[in-house]
């Protein structure tokens, strides 16, 4: 059986639609967790009208405290042998599961990815291919490298496309016993679960197959102002150096810890430091850049030994100027990207 486990909050305009594709499933055996996170519109009504009239669809209610802690509150109910986590504005194909369940090789696998369809403003495109074939895979370092540092990838190790989503793959329940998501993290805890998934896992599938549907509802989304941007990445940095350190043993986790570091300065410099809607002024704006680029987490990353061969020349000059606390250097760098943007 497959346990659906979907967060929900304040979705009324879309849940509806994907607690359908999970019922309309040619294959059966299921059953579907809607973790209502303090929804304060119609999604509550909603999902309680689908859990009295379908006994495989639970409802549990939970104050917010994020999709983390819902998945969370998720996980312990779960009784399916495979676990999928859903997002609720999104939906299924309604042979997604049933294309799973029969792969010829699923009893030797622990994780299976495939593909999806992004749908934005009325247009659907295929996201790129985790993988131009289908094929099981013998889950080693790079894979694990990959996600924690997609670089990797783009440089010298096998791309296998977004490893970094939890809605295009499905766990073994055993597998993923006792993990937990970083209630902490609001950017990122996807691809930090993922690799602690994958660090367990013998053997992984992917398919190159199309099952899912990833509805952007808003491109100006990626682009809104977050005030709070340090604190979270600074938790993600503090959790994924804990897992380097603790449980792995993985060759190039330094690399990998740094390509994180990168990633959350560059989001951070687009997010908040440099964004229009920052109502700090320049002087202001450089030294929340020094406070974050001088967070010990962020530092760790900067001052140990890394392949900086893995990074594109503009990567290297951020971490150039992350290195020698060139903060005024950040600010241009981020600001002329811009520009070209624009």
């Amino acid at each position: 059986m497959i346990s659906v486990i979907m967060p929900v909050y304040n979705v009324e305009d879309y849940v509806a639609e994907a607690i359908e594709s999970v019922r309309q499933q040619s294959y059966g055996e299921w059953e579907l967790l809607l973790i209502d996170d303090g929804s304060t519109d119609e999604s509550s009504k909603i999902c309680k009208a689908y859990a009295e009239k379908e006994e495989k669809i639970r409802y549990i209610r939970k104050e917010n405290g994020g999709v983390s802690s819902a998945r969370n509150r998720g996980l312990p109910e779960a009784a399916g042998e495979w676990i999928y986590f859903m997002d609720a504005d999104d939906w299924l194909d309604p042979e997604c599961f049933k294309t799973i369940m029969e792969y010829r090789e699923l009893e030797s696998v622990d994780i299976v990815s495939w593909n999806y369809y992004l749908k934005e403003e009325g247009c659907s495109t295929k996201a790129p291919a985790i993988r131009p074939e289908q094929f099981v895979e013998t889950v080693d370092e790079a894979l694990i490298r990959e996600i924690l540092f997609y670089g990797y990838a783009e440089k010298r190790e096998r791309k296998h496309g977004s490893m970094r989503t939890l809605w295009t793959r499905m766990f073994r329940t055993f597998v993923i016993k006792g993990l937990r998501f970083c209630e902490d993290v609001k950017i990122g805890e996807d691809a930090l679960f993922c690799a602690m998934a994958y660090q367990r896992a013998e053997k992984a599938a992917f398919l190159n197959e199309y099952l899912y549907n990833y509805r952007k509802v808003s491109s100006s989304a990626d682009r809104r102002f977050r005030p709070d941007i340090e604190e979270t990445f600074e938790n993600l940095l503090k959790h994924t150096y804990e897992f380097l350190e603790q449980d792995t043993s993985l060759s190039g986790k330094d690399t990998c810890y740094t390509g994180l570091v990168y990633d959350c300065m560059a989001r951070a410099l687009e997010k908040k430091f440099v964004h229009r809607e920052n109502p700090a002024g320049y002087r202001e704006r450089i030294l929340q850049i020094r406070r974050f680029a001088d967070n010990p987490w962020v530092r760790a990353g900067i001052t140990q030994k890394f392949d900086r061969s893995i990074f594109k020349k503009k990567q290297q000059a951020v971490l150039f100027c992350m290195k020698f606390r060139l903060y005024q250097g950040l600010y241009l760098l981020q600001k002329m990207k811009e520009q070209k943007k624009n």
